[in-house]
């Protein structure tokens, strides 16, 4: 099965980068193209199968709506690798029920929802995203998944009200600001929630969210970092190639809070 992408893969690079030069822009188009290559390659290595990391095993379609999905990185077990423990410590703590916020392809809720089978609820905006990520489930045989564009506090609130406790599972370009709001969302105050943080679109939201949950939450700050591609399965690339398949494209160094109610970690 041939991938399919996304044209902003390689028409429009998702790092604006400083001091951008032609030179960079022009590398950038060429980095993003190559990687296109290289994840095709990887992706019939792997037999769309993830090799690596929690979700190991899990299935992964060549399809993406945003960009190219990362889908190399994930398959490899690479992709924000940084929240590899905390995913663990997540499923530990026995959520009733998974919630994922900016599903996309449905990565991150399949991922967990294949060892933790509760009840999956999965958004996304794009409704292309929703059917991608409804195909990834059924590859998966997840069950149990509600899918929505329905991002509202409301919505979530009557969804969340059987559950004593759920994770959350947030990467949503800037909107946890307004959905991560006790006042319009109490069941938060129950739910273990990993959300990356977009100061680079909204100045100082990491400190604002974690002056919200101090009380309620113990709070882990994780930041991006650095990701090992000498794979076995990557043994033939070169250093070039091998730094493609880490790169995430992103604008700024990231950062995540991983936060666990205090309820449940005492």
């Amino acid at each position: 099965m041939r991938l399919h992408i996304s044209e902003t893969a390689i028409s429009k690079p998702r790092n604006p980068g400083c001091n951008m030069t032609d030179t960079y822009n022009n590398f950038v188009s060429w980095a993003w193209q190559r990687k296109h290559e290289l994840t095709e390659i990887i992706l019939k290595r792997c037999n769309h199968t993830v090799w690596a990391g929690p979700f190991q095993g899990m299935k992964i379609l060549p399809q993406a709506q945003w960009g190219d999905g990362d889908l190399v990185g994930k398959v490899l077990g690479l992709y924000e690798c940084e929240l590899f423990a905390s995913i663990q410590q997540a499923w530990d703590l026995q959520p009733q029920a998974i919630v994922n916020i900016g599903c996309a392809d449905g990565y991150y809720g399949i991922g967990l929802a294949r060892q933790l089978p509760v009840p999956l609820l999965l958004v996304d905006t794009d409704t292309k995203s929703l059917d991608i990520a409804r195909q990834n489930a059924q590859a998966n045989r997840v069950s149990q998944v509600t899918y929505t564009d329905n991002s509202s506090t409301g919505f979530l609130s009557r969804w969340l009200q059987p559950y004593q406790n759920a994770v959350i599972f947030m990467d949503c370009e800037g909107c946890e600001k307004n959905i991560l709001d006790m006042q319009k969302l109490p069941q938060l105050e129950n739910c273990i929630i990993i959300v990356e943080s977009h100061d680079v679109w909204l100045p100082g939201i990491t400190s604002e969210l974690m002056s919200r949950f101090q009380k309620t939450h113990q709070i882990d700050v994780i930041s991006q970092g650095a990701k090992n591609p000498y794979l076995d399965i990557t043994f033939d690339f070169s250093d070039f190639d091998k730094v493609l398949l880490c790169c995430e494209g992103r604008p700024q160094t990231a950062t995540w809070l991983f936060m666990k109610p205090w309820a449940l970690v005492k």
